[in-house]
């Protein structure tokens, strides 16, 4: 549980960091590009608990960072990048990709190739879950 609330606590800090970096101005649009980044990780903790499937978990985390990025881009009168961007920051899949790397380094070919699956396979999601959310919203807007 604690280390859940750490996670969380985290993802909002590395979401609200990659805002300020990314050029988002405004105490209300810098704390909810964070707290977007704060919602996703929550998702993806909460799916993570009853399926076994990051593809799936990561589609679905990537999907919720969409339609609250639109959400928000609505509420605010702002870009969608202001929030879709900084809330997908916790889904990159930084972690798997380095033990690939380190994988190489060791010589572990076999071991890095099915690393560097997954990596690709979170990648594809997360591109998948932002695409999906972005094109739904947007031709609901449009009729």
């Amino acid at each position: 549980m604690v280390n859940n609330i750490l996670i969380l606590l985290f993802s909002f800090i590395a979401s609200l960091a990659f805002s300020v970096t990314f050029g988002i101005h405004g105490k209300d649009k810098l704390l909810y590009a964070g707290l977007g980044g704060f919602l996703v990780r929550l998702v993806n903790i909460s799916l993570s608990s009853f399926l076994d499937n990051r593809f799936v978990i990561i589609l679905i985390s990537a999907l919720a960072a969409s339609l609250y990025g639109e959400f928000m881009s609505r509420k605010l009168q702002v870009p969608t990048a202001y929030f879709i961007y900084p809330s997908i920051i916790p889904l990159i899949p930084g972690d798997m990709f380095h033990y690939m790397i380190a994988s190489l380094v060791t010589g572990n070919i076999r071991l890095a190739e099915v690393q560097a699956f997954d990596c690709i396979l979170s990648l594809v999601a997360l591109s998948l879950g932002t695409i999906i959310g972005t094109t739904t919203l947007q031709s609901i807007r449009r009729k």
